[in-house]
């Protein structure tokens, strides 16, 4: 008898199967989303930190200084201070609408085409050292540097940052030696009071004005003819007379002296010499 095998017996058995939890499925899913996080996160932070630098190297911080930055153009000079003889519309020409001082009669080695500088301040106090010796420590501003000083009678401007008095023996706006007398002219002996005039120009030296106690008798007055003077302008002769005159401003005073020929037929009394009257 033929043995027959059945077909069940042929076939193979199953392999089993391993059954995975959903659970351990989720654990996974959400620790590769967690590392995907945190190495977006990374590349994003580096990103701001890259960001950042380059601002900071394209615009740097300014600190602010607290000490006021030094002046590397201020100069210090040694003069006497004059009123500035500008008109009204020399003023407005010029720009220098506030102006009423300046300083002159200085010796200056570094600028020998300046007469004189013109006082940009607002200090009233000014007004005090009129006439006497100072030293000024200021800066010259930039647009005056180069402009042309014709115009404004060879003379620039400066910016005040400080001004003390010092003895006038410092400062040299006369003669050191006494002038020579023109031939025939009358020698005065007057009374009066001297007191600071008001420039009429820039460069005209008529800083000093004497009101007499007793008009006298100018036998040649600018007008042609002889003609009663009781105010004179007045220019001391030298520094020595200057310094006296100085000492006595405002007081009555016995002066010396004789009438000269000025600017534009102008007369003044040139002081030889000046005593106070007691």
């Amino acid at each position: 008898m033929e043995n027959k095998i059945e077909p069940s017996t042929l076939t193979s058995s199953p392999l089993p199967q391993v059954s995975v939890s959903p659970r351990v499925n989720l654990l996974k899913i959400l620790l590769f989303t967690a590392l995907g996080l945190i190495v977006v996160s990374g590349f994003v932070f580096i990103g701001i930190q890259i960001g950042r630098n380059q601002i900071l190297i394209q615009q740097p911080v300014v600190v602010q200084p607290t000490i006021a930055p030094i002046e590397t153009d201020q100069m210090t000079i040694t003069g006497v201070i004059r009123t500035s003889g500008l008109s009204d519309y020399e003023r407005q020409k010029l720009d220098l609408t506030n102006v009423i001082y300046q300083l002159t009669d200085f010796n200056r080695i570094d600028k020998q085409d300046i007469n004189g500088y013109y006082l940009l301040s607002s200090d009233k106090t000014i007004e005090t050292f009129l006439g006497t010796c100072v030293q000024i420590i200021g800066t010259e501003p930039t647009e005056w540097k180069n402009k042309n000083k014709s115009d404004s009678y060879l003379r620039t401007t400066i910016l005040l940052n400080s001004i003390s008095q010092i003895d006038n023996s410092k400062c040299s706006p006369y003669s050191v030696n006494p002038s020579e007398n023109i031939a025939g002219t009358e020698k005065l002996t007057l009374r009066g009071i001297v007191s600071n005039n008001n420039r009429p120009a820039p460069d005209i030296n008529y800083d000093y004005q004497i009101k007499l106690s007793k008009p006298f008798l100018d036998k040649n007055s600018s007008s042609g003819s002889p003609q009663q003077v009781s105010l004179v302008d007045a220019v001391p002769d030298t520094n020595n007379v200057w310094i006296e005159l100085t000492n006595n401003l405002n007081h009555e005073v016995e002066i010396q002296g004789y009438m000269e020929w000025g600017y534009a037929e102008s007369k003044y009394f040139k002081i030889t010499s000046i005593k106070s009257v007691q």
